[in-house]
């Protein structure tokens, strides 16, 4: 008696594009997840002082899908500690910058992707003088994304 095959090549193909789609939607919705806790542990640890709040509101994240923005931070402004004619400077000048310096990078993008940005010129310099901008933030990042990459078995 001979084996015969009943499935088309069709129905193959669609059900592995289904297993495909889904194990893309994990790995997506787990970036999502590393990405509002980095953001979380880079605003919350930031040994900085908020003169002006810009570098605080200036950090955020997207997770990217072949340059197709699947979900991006909110750039919540931060209250400084500086006050001008009376008022309170609000990080508005950082929210701006970061959502820019982040749609810079969006646009260039192939595969998925998450990205994390402190947008303000000066980030750099606060990090270089161990004031922790974004480098807690990057390891716990990198260190969830490995694990990821284990468990999906990725390269």
């Amino acid at each position: 008696m001979a084996i015969r095959r009943k499935t088309t090549n069709a129905e193959v193909t669609a059900v592995f594009n289904k297993r495909i789609a889904l194990f893309r939607k994990a790995i997506l919705v787990s970036l999502i997840r590393i990405g509002e806790n980095a953001i979380t542990e880079a605003r919350k640890n930031g040994r900085y002082i908020d003169r002006t709040g810009n570098l605080r509101s200036s950090i955020g994240y997207a997770v990217v899908d072949n340059g197709t923005v699947v979900m991006r931070s909110t750039f919540d402004t931060v209250l400084g500690k500086t006050e001008v004619k009376g008022q309170q400077l609000k990080g508005d000048t950082g929210r701006e910058e970061g959502m820019k310096y982040l749609e810079s990078l969006i646009t260039a993008t192939s595969g998925i992707q998450l990205i994390m940005v402190a947008g303000m010129p000066y980030a750099q310099y606060v990090e270089d003088m161990n004031k922790n901008v974004l480098d807690t933030a990057e390891r716990y990042a990198t260190g969830e994304v490995a694990k990821l990459k284990s468990k999906f078995n990725l390269k």
